[in-house]
């Protein structure tokens, strides 16, 4: 066979392959997203850097799989046709990135991948080669020692190349790309999270095609196709920005989580909840569902689910398609806004949970554009034509194309992907199902509530438009029932609290602290401290996180590193409906090197599945302190947050101690960074962090890589029993561990069920012996009666009114007066039998409210378990004394 030709690839076949992104270059995106979803990365992060050309900008995707070696990232990344995955799935070509690396940067793009202790780089350009004056495609490539950091000379079967090869590719990668010297390309590797991971760096993408420049946490297409595939209709969101494809990229619900988070230039981008997204879909209603016959269940394939709703209130549709009489600005603001809720129409098709056509129109929704000669009223737009209406259909069958944007047509002659047998429905079958659908959803659902909408507005009886009444008996239970699937619905999308600072997702410009309404509903507390007039639902709001600029008041200033190591507590609510808190003694792990000053790594000792990471900032004239969550929310010293005030003292004195020799460090390391600087070197900048000001930004901006990189894994030894997430998915499932990799930072895991996995990471991994959490005991009615004489006792003694507090009559309340008459008449009468230091003897009712005032929370719970009171409501008065006190 040798003697044979082979086959030739010109160098011109991926500029004309990259066309079949041409109309949508955002979906080149998400087959970069594919394969590091396909390589198990659980985090992938988008970026924008500087490439040196005044044109142009560099754009990186770093993510947390597999990785590849040389071998496989020829095979894969560098090469055509070949893939890895089953042909039977029949989604996959082996295609996806040759066409899309060429459609976002022309001039070619440097893969960077870590996997089993090497670490190789590849090159792949059409220019390029086309310059050095060759017609054949060719890559360069070259592969590193992890340890020795030298390029590897042997060759082997993960490591096909040889030597000379390795080198040529080295001086090509050094004399073509943005990065001069082998340490520069080492520096890349760097940026890659943990043991294995691939950095893919786009070398220059125009900024004619995409504009980093309108939003700092966005990339955006300049010149998009006049609404897609959509004729007559404005470019939407999801065709123009990045964030906002990747948004809708991955079918997401209240039940199904994205298979991947993702961050694009430092902020996560929240996937769309479908569910919560769409309104008006009747809460006691399933999902419309299609299966078709010949389907192979053993194959990964299913049928369709299919749901329906509106990207607004239907009374809000209703008020802009039939507003008249409006002039001036007003009427042209009117007229975009209806012109944008008529061009958002149409069905979002997902394959196995990617999106492969957005807002395609159903037939019905494109009668309205070709209705001819019909009277077109806002009645009939809304109920009949379904303009306004939104859907999404998720399907398992259907063969998308090699770009994943257009569904393949059936084959007319039989091929090498048909299974025969039964012959399944293709996509424009599938279409003529959802267009059934959408007109019993505007039948039985849309069309009688505008109706009740027209019929209130003009004053009409509601009687003569709803239904018959049902019987009672069913229309309770189906009360019963819809009232139980709201509770759990708003259980599942209660993820915003009171105090979390958000920002509202139409104007990010709006930020404020969450504030809870009724009815799932949320106001935002402004800086101000006014109320914004608006009610928001939680799809409208986006957790925004601290920030120390905005939050940090006056005079304070990050914590020093000098607090590494002190003892703290925190306030958590306890799992009785969120009313009664506890406090939590931790440890506090400086995070300085990676988040910045004032950020803490809070380490739990009594579950470590509950660290996270804390802001904690001192005033500048006294040993206070106040605390910040990631989430914005305030942690209010003693309240909330416990640091005894020794500690500070402590923190405050060898903060003056590092200061006095603060000057001559900086100054070398000054004079070193500017002399890196003039050799052209590539060292490590030197940044000095003003209070408050600047942090030094993580490659990831979450908290849980920031504390991987910080906290040590958990020992586990094999044969340890442990439940471990199976496939880094949201359940535990028991299993014994079966070997200890990479220094105990992934296990094997043998499940109980049979299943195997390895490089379970150590975070995902808990051992089952965990203490079960105690049950809290209730009050006797006995005990309440002898709560109540000890309420009238302390009325009678006036001990309660002598500490200022309010009248209280509750049974809560009762407990309140016990521990405090407990405690004061003891210590007041007794001479201290609770031994609490600095009282010994006899003193006045006020002198012990001032010691009660400064116990700590794990005082006070002391102090309750003497009194046989729960330590909640102990901390509730104690609260109570300190709010009187600031007050």
């Amino acid at each position: 066979m040798d003697e044979l030709p082979s086959f030739r690839t010109h160098v011109s076949f991926l500029d004309a392959n990259a066309q079949a992104h041409d109309r949508r270059p955002l979906f080149a995106f998400g087959d970069l997203c594919d394969n590091s979803l396909e390589a198990g990365s659980t985090l992938l992060d988008i970026d924008v850097l500087p490439n040196g050309s005044a044109n142009g900008v560099m754009i990186s995707m770093t993510d947390d799989g597999k990785g590849m070696d040389e071998k496989q990232m020829s095979d894969g990344l560098l090469s055509v046709g070949f893939t890895t995955k089953g042909k039977n799935t029949e989604v996959h070509y082996g295609m996806g990135s040759t066409s899309a690396q060429p459609r976002l940067s022309p001039k070619g793009s440097l893969i960077f991948s870590k996997r089993d202790g090497s670490r190789t780089v590849g090159l792949i350009s059409s220019t390029l080669f086309k310059d050095l004056g060759t017609d054949e495609l060719k890559t360069a490539q070259c592969s590193w020692d992890a340890c020795t950091n030298k390029v590897i000379t042997e060759t082997s079967e993960r490591h096909p190349l040889k030597a000379a090869q390795r080198q040529a590719s080295l001086a090509v990668i050094l004399a073509h790309t943005p990065f001069r010297t082998e340490s520069a390309l080492l520096e890349q590797f760097r940026r890659i999270p943990g043991a294995h991971g691939t950095r893919l760096l786009l070398l220059h993408c125009d900024n004619q095609v995409l504009d980093t420049a309108v939003a700092a946490d966005d990339v955006v297409v300049t010149h998009p196709a006049s609404g897609g595939d959509r004729d007559g209709a404005h470019p939407q969101q999801h065709e123009v920005s990045l964030r906002s494809f990747l948004e809708v990229l991955y079918y997401a619900d209240s039940s199904t989580a994205p298979p991947m988070r993702i961050s694009l230039r430092g902020h996560l981008v929240p996937p769309r909840r479908w569910d919560m997204f769409l309104l008006e879909w009747p809460e006691d209603t399933t999902e419309y569902t299609y299966k078709p016959a010949g389907l192979d269940s053993s194959a990964g394939e299913y049928g369709a689910s299919i749901r329906f709703g509106l990207r607004v209130p239907l009374r809000e549709l209703h008020s802009v398609f039939t507003s008249k009489h409006v002039r001036g600005s007003d009427r042209a603001a009117l007229q975009e806004r209806k012109a944008e809720l008529q061009d958002y129409t149409g069905v979002f098709y997902y394959n196995h949970g990617r999106l492969i056509r957005p807002l395609e129109r159903t037939h019905q929704q494109l009668q309205s554009l070709h209705s001819g000669n019909i009277l077109l009223t806002a009645e009939k737009k809304v109920t009949l034509f379904g303009i306004g209406t939104i859907g999404v259909c998720r399907e398992g069958w259907l063969l998308p194309t090699h770009s994943k944007s257009e569904y393949a047509m059936r084959p007319v002659h039989p091929s090498a992907f048909y299974r025969g047998g039964t012959e399944r429905p293709d996509y424009p079958q599938l279409q003529k199902v959802v267009d059934k659908k959408l007109i019993e959803f505007l039948s039985t659902v849309i069309a009688p509530r505008y109706n009740v909408i027209t019929a209130h507005q003009k004053g009409m009886s509601q009687r003569k438009l709803l239904k018959p009444p049902v019987d009672q008996a069913t229309l309770a239970a189906s009360k019963a029932t819809a009232l139980v699937k709201r509770k759990e619905r708003e259980k599942a999308v209660a993820a915003l609290d009171d105090g979390v600072r958000a920002c509202v997702r139409a104007d990010r410009t709006v930020i404020g602290t969450i504030v809870c309404m009724p009815f799932r509903l949320y106001k935002l507390k402004l800086p101000s401290g006014q109320l914004h007039p608006k009610c928001f639902r939680a799809a409208d709001l986006e957790v925004a996180g601290f920030d120390p600029v905005a939050q940090l008041p006056p005079g304070a200033r990050p914590a020093p590193r000098t607090l590494e190591g002190a003892q703290a507590e925190v306030a958590w609510f306890v799992d009785s409906g969120g009313q009664e808190r506890e406090f939590y003694p931790c440890t506090l792990r400086s995070l300085h090197a990676t988040r910045g000053a004032g950020w803490f790594y809070a380490e739990y000792q009594d579950n470590p599945l509950d660290n996270e990471a804390l802001y904690i900032a001192l005033a500048s004239n006294q040993a206070g302190y106040l605390g910040f969550r990631e989430n914005g929310v305030l942690l209010e010293p003693r309240s909330d947050l416990f640091l005894h005030p020794n500690q500070v003292e402590v923190c405050l004195a060898a903060e003056g101690a590092d200061a006095a020799g603060a000057s001559t460090a900086d100054a070398s390391t000054a004079g070193a960074a500017s002399s890196s600087a003039a050799r052209g070197g590539t060292g490590t900048a030197t940044v000095i962090v003003a209070a408050g000001s600047v942090t030094t930004p993580a490659p990831f901006p979450t908290a849980a890589c920031a504390c991987a990189t910080n906290a040590a894994p958990k020992p586990f030894a094999v044969g340890a029993r442990v439940l471990a997430r199976f496939k880094r998915r949201d359940r535990f499932f028991p299993g014994v561990i079966t070997a200890v990799n990479h220094g105990g930072s992934t296990l094997s895991v043998r499940y109980d069920d049979g299943d195997e996995e390895d490089d379970v990471r150590n975070t995902d991994i808990k051992p089952v012996d965990l203490p079960p959490p105690a049950k809290r005991a209730r009050t006797s009615s006995a005990e309440e009666s002898a709560l109540e004489v000890l309420v009238h006792r302390l009325s009678v003694t006036k001990a309660w009114a002598a500490a200022g507090l309010p009248p209280l009559h509750s049974s809560t309340d009762a407990r309140l007066h016990a521990l405090f008459g407990t405690f004061v008449e003891s210590v007041a009468s007794s001479g201290n039998p609770e031994g609490i230091e600095g009282l010994d003897g006899p003193h006045h009712v006020e002198a012990v409210i001032e010691k009660l005032r400064a116990l700590s929370p794990t005082q006070v719970d002391e102090l309750a378990q003497k009194a046989h009171m729960k330590p909640g409501h102990a901390l509730k008065f104690r609260d109570h004394l300190h709010k009187r006190k600031s007050g």
